[in-house]
């Protein structure tokens, strides 16, 4: 007899997970347990690495004692299943026997499955290693703000600076001959939130594009250093049970 746990959310909380994830890799390790679910990805070229937690609170139905369950998923196979379910509530459905994921409106009208993957052969899981990095400044900003100074810096170069300068967040960048340049500089005044400290770190915008759409509308805190890691923490209003914090290298210029 096969053993299966099934879970009810609304697909609206669902697809921001799956969004989550999918701004790093296309597969992921999900591990389950009694308090909620939680995903560490890395992302192929060792740059990127998220930290993703959904609390059980976030689901209207949850098994009362599951034990500690981790399997592996295609994250892409499971993104179409949301043109068909919106904004209603999905029973997500694992079988770790017949080793299969399914995805159902709970009126039973649309429903996808799809084979899990042996967890220890996905190259996107994050070594047990405790990344601690404290940062010298934190900002707190609107995503859609931080998305519309991110895609102007895009259309000049493919890496910006992040930077915090006494009581200011600024995104900057230029071209090769620094003549054509983009600046975003907002004051404490308009942010939601700020640490003054030093910060100062150069990035690749071609992982942060990845994020536009798990920015919009959300609340993104960053951490800032000198050639630091940016820490990116993305918190979502209608579903303050889900943490999304992610971790990006940055790209280090030599002198």
């Amino acid at each position: 007899m096969s053993v299966s746990y099934s879970f009810v959310i609304n697909s609206a909380d669902l697809q921001e997970y799956v969004k989550a994830i999918g701004a790093v890799s296309h597969e992921c390790v999900l591990n389950i347990n009694s308090e909620g679910w939680e995903v560490k990805v890395l992302d192929p070229s060792n740059v990127l690495m998220a930290d993703i937690v959904m609390s059980r609170d976030s689901f209207s139905k949850y098994p009362p004692n599951i034990p500690p369950t981790t399997i592996g998923i295609d994250i892409d196979r499971t993104k179409g299943f949301f043109q068909v379910a919106k904004n209603v509530d999905v029973c997500v459905t694992i079988d770790n026997e017949l080793r299969r994921l399914s995805l159902s409106t709970v009126d039973g009208m649309f429903t996808r499955s799809q084979g899990l993957i042996a967890p220890e052969y996905l190259s996107s899981r994050v070594p047990k290693h405790d990344f601690d990095f404290t940062f010298p400044a934190t900002v707190t900003i609107d995503g859609s703000l931080l998305v519309k100074g991110l895609r102007s810096c895009g259309a000049i170069e493919e890496h910006v600076w992040f930077e915090v300068d006494d009581n200011r967040f600024i995104l900057r960048t230029h071209d090769a001959t620094g003549v054509d340049r983009f600046e975003m500089v907002v004051p404490a005044s308009e942010l939601l939130g700020m640490k003054p400290g030093k910060g100062k770190s150069l990035f690749s915008l071609d992982y942060l594009e990845r994020m536009y759409p798990l920015f919009m509308g959300n609340v993104v805190e960053l951490g800032i250093g000198v050639d630091y890691p940016l820490k990116i923490a993305v918190s979502r209003p209608e579903n303050p049970r889900m943490n999304v914090v992610m971790h990006l290298a940055p790209r280090i210029e030599e002198n």
